[in-house]
């Protein structure tokens, strides 16, 4: 009798606290949003504060381009987005460093992307992820150089995998770096973009204050 007790009492405990993260962690995947300063992801978990920086909206910026080089797809009323959760792959927060720049100026960026797991059935990790998009992104910029192999990197306690690139445009090298972790249903990437190692490092910043913690 004590012992069924015992068990009863034990998954009270489970499906106590199973119910209470699923409270924390929604089922499925949002936007997030920004506020005070700081964008937050409830699915994720994710806070990063975005002082400093110039958040943008960059579906919104793509429709405004295209209405504005007469494309009738993009005439009339901005698109409403469909659920995150609908979505194979996201964007879900942009940040620049400088609010305006002059066109073919560089603005550095950082920005936090989504992408489902089964969309890459054969990648088992972060770190195979990286490689897998690199090679995609390859096929359309051969320019693309990796410096580096792939490594391990940690961001507030969580594991992940960094890849960084290298891109010739115009006689100009620019930067990329990735930063991917595997989060649920989901490969959750942030990739920040620079010229200058000040500004390497002014995203390096922002990347170690990033928080999974809301």
């Amino acid at each position: 009798m004590m012992k069924r007790l015992l068990i009863s009492l034990l998954a009270i405990l489970i499906l106590g606290t199973a119910y209470l993260t699923y409270r924390q962690y929604p089922f499925r995947l949002d936007y997030g949003a920004i506020k005070d300063d700081v964008y937050r992801n409830g699915y994720f978990h994710l806070s990063l504060p975005v002082r400093g920086w110039y958040p943008a909206d960059m579906e919104m910026t793509k429709w405004r381009e295209e209405a504005a080089k007469g494309d009738p797809s993009s005439s009339g009323k901005a698109p409403v987005r469909p659920p995150a959760w609908t979505r194979p792959s996201i964007h879900l927060v942009t940040l620049y460093d400088q609010g305006w720049t002059a066109p073919g100026e560089f603005n550095s960026s950082f920005f936090v992307f989504a992408e489902l797991k089964t969309l890459r059935p054969k990648v088992r990790n972060a770190d195979e992820y990286l490689k897998a998009v690199v090679a995609d992104m390859m096929v359309d910029h051969p320019e693309v150089r990796v410096p580096e192999p792939p490594a391990y990197v940690r961001v507030d306690g969580r594991q992940g995998a960094r890849l960084r690139v290298e891109i010739t445009q115009g006689g100009k090298v620019w930067r990329q770096e990735y930063i991917s972790f595997m989060s649920r249903k989901y490969y959750l990437s942030c990739v920040f973009t620079w010229e200058t190692q000040e500004q390497r490092l002014r995203m390096q910043s922002l990347l170690d204050s990033l928080k999974f913690r809301l």
